[in-house]
């Protein structure tokens, strides 16, 4: 009974190492492709508040500033 014992460990061993993880390069293209969305979001976040700081009125609540000459 104990010689069946050790195949089905040895068995039982393997399925384990066989887990549903992603490897490596999957884990990375999902990764690049998070970092890839996150940048796009702050790049149209940017234009956004640059196209806002363009409209008329603006910098009218900004103080004049005078030079030292």
């Amino acid at each position: 009974m104990r010689w069946l014992a050790i195949p089905v460990l040895l068995l039982a061993s393997i399925a384990a190492g066989c887990s549903d993880e992603e490897d490596f390069d999957e884990r990375y293209e999902d990764t690049h492709r998070e970092i890839t969305e996150r940048a796009k979001s702050i790049d149209a976040e940017l234009v956004r508040e640059e196209g806002a700081a363009a409209e008329p009125g603006a910098n009218a609540a900004q103080p004049e500033t005078t030079s030292d000459e």
